[in-house]
């Protein structure tokens, strides 16, 4: 019987070149296609075999694909991909990254973990006590876990884990743009906080809420809702279970408190805390036992970039994290500052994302970052789609957020400051971005003699 064949367009993401993992693993033939590739994800095409050409083309579709992948940005950037506009003439099915993971790795025993806080932490630790348990289950974290090689796998268990991102997606039959994890069928759903997020797609605190209601509504009634009782405009939402519903913290009144669980984690900050116990809410209540759970949950290090540690000589401190709003700063630099209480706290929060470039944002700046000493804003590249006189400017939002806060849009005078005062000092880079290799910069000339 011949290979099973597969393209994907807009191959040369982190999620769209590991689903050309996954194919490859389960013996297809994959190829792909992007305007650009560059390092690291062409270096992780090439040492897998997977065949790739750039830039878009309708030759590089193969006439006797079996199925089509859109993947990344390809149809946003141009509503009339080359490829896509081919593959439609095939009569082969065309998926979107959703759609692939509800065809491939959502399983009856689907485990969906939700919210704008600690999603890609909690789906990783539930994936590594599966795992620890002999379960081998399917799954997709949005992020490099660092306990495993691969961010997303395929298996022939009967359990998944899947991080839901609420980010709308539009269909490609031209409907109305949904939320991903629509389309990942929960039968057990953790969620960990609905505050607004994502302004340039809900245009209100309620709308985004609602979205989440709709979710928990179409809950199986043997499912379960392990929900935070600690999480923004969680408690409004309970009341819309058709099921079983558990809650879990680490100071509120709760059915699990992290107190009482007997932890003592690799991982730190309360919103870990959190995240490990909202873990293990869950598998408990699905009946697995406390030992493993705890022993699992103990030694679980995460995701790369989330409250990663870098560099740790105990006087100077580097952490990477991908907080990219002004919520997930203050909740990074609070976690730093329980944990180093003593040291000197610089943050560089990169002002990375279109929807913090507006000069509605500047009000949810202030008061979120008086956790840290000195805060570092780089240079904020302006986005042309947004109207001229609606963009904050670099001085705006250091301004909105205070005091502690500096713009430096030289990166090497940002280096340079950097590098001034590094005894007793953690610094905390945040960005979901690049930062323009700012922190390996800086990691560098902090490790180089003097």
């Amino acid at each position: 019987m011949p290979k099973q064949k597969i393209h994907i367009i807009g191959i040369a993401g982190k999620t769209s070149s590991a689903i050309a993992k996954m194919f490859k693993d389960l013996g297809w033939e994959v190829s792909g296609s992007d305007q650009g590739m560059y390092p690291p994800v062409s270096d992780f095409l090439q040492e897998n075999n997977i065949t790739v050409t750039s830039p878009y083309n309708a030759s590089n579709v193969p006439n006797d694909v079996d199925t089509v992948v859109i993947a990344g940005n390809a149809l946003i950037v141009d509503p009339n991909n080359p490829e896509y506009l081919k593959a439609k003439t095939l009569d082969v099915p065309i998926l979107s990254y959703p759609e692939v993971l509800q065809e491939y790795v959502i399983k009856n025993n689907s485990i969906v973990v939700v919210g704008n806080f600690g999603k890609g932490t909690v789906s990783g630790a539930i994936t590594k006590a599966l795992s620890d348990l002999g379960l081998n289950p399917s799954y997709m974290v949005g992020g490099q876990l660092l306990d495993f090689s691969e961010s997303l796998k395929t298996t022939a268990s009967d359990w998944s884990v899947v991080e839901g991102d609420e980010y709308p997606t539009p269909p490609l039959d031209g409907s109305p743009p949904v939320s991903k994890f629509f389309y990942y069928n929960p039968k057990y759903l953790v969620l960990t906080s609905a505050e607004w997020d994502h302004y340039d797609k809900f245009s209100s605190e309620q709308e985004y809420v609602e979205n989440y209601q709709l979710l928990v509504k179409n809950l199986p009634e043997d499912g379960l809702l392990v929900i935070n009782s600690e999480g923004k405009n969680t408690a409004q939402l309970i009341e819309h279970a058709p099921c079983k519903v558990v809650t879990y913290g680490i100071s509120k009144e709760s059915d699990y408190l992290y107190t009482d669980i007997g932890l003592q984690p690799y991982l730190f900050g309360n919103f870990n805390y959190s995240n490990l116990t909202a873990a293990y809410a869950l598998l408990t209540e699905i009946g697995f036992d406390h030992d493993t759970l705890v022993d699992s949950l103990n030694s679980y290090q995460g995701l790369e970039y989330r409250m990663q540690k870098v560099f740790d000589n105990n006087s100077t401190i580097v952490i990477r994290d991908l907080a990219h709003s002004p919520v997930k700063a203050q909740a990074a630099l609070e976690a730093v500052r329980q944990n180093w209480p003593d040291h000197r706290i610089v943050g560089i929060f990169e002002i990375f994302s279109s929807s913090l470039k507006t000069k509605s944002v500047l009000s949810e700046l202030h008061g979120k970052f008086e956790a840290a000493d000195q805060i570092f804003i780089p240079k904020v590249d302006a986005v042309e789609r947004i109207n001229k006189e609606n963009r904050a400017t670099g001085k705006e939002i250091v301004a909105a957020i205070g005091e502690v806060a500096t713009y430096l849009p030289k990166d090497e005078l940002l280096i340079e400051a950097l590098l001034e005062q590094t005894e007793n000092t953690v610094f905390i880079f945040m960005s979901s971005g690049g930062l323009r290799h700012i922190p390996e910069r800086f990691l560098e000339s902090l490790q180089s003699p003097k």
